[in-house]
């Protein structure tokens, strides 16, 4: 299967990529006495962003880790660390909340999307 991207697409992504991975190395390394909760959160896109970075090397970026299908540069263009395209996210997001529910409780009632 062949990608939606160009080579182009790829070195802006990859660009992009490298950028955020700079913001957010820089802001894991914060003062004491920092936002746990939102250096937890960048620590956790640090993680996506480098697994990102490793598919461009391994020539796997741009398609979906679930289904294999070549991902919208839309998609990219959004979120350049994605490792699902939409409907594979929304598939991802609705084991997550199964796996999750409470019983008792909505499986639907709080949302979150993940990457």
């Amino acid at each position: 299967m062949q990608s939606n991207l160009t080579p182009g697409d790829f070195e802006v992504l990859q660009h992009e990529l490298l950028e955020r991975k700079t913001y957010l190395h820089h802001s894991t390394h914060a003062e004491p006495g920092a936002n746990t909760a939102q250096l937890e959160r960048d620590r956790h896109e640090l993680g996506e962003v480098d697994a990102a970075l490793e598919r461009i090397q391994a020539g796997t970026y741009g398609f979906c880790l679930r289904c294999g299908k070549p991902m919208d540069l839309a998609r990219l263009q959004l979120f350049p660390a994605a490792r699902f395209d939409i409907c594979c996210m929304e598939n991802e997001e609705t084991e997550h909340e199964r796996q999750h529910a409470l019983p008792g409780h909505s499986p639907g009632a709080r949302r979150s999307v993940p990457p």
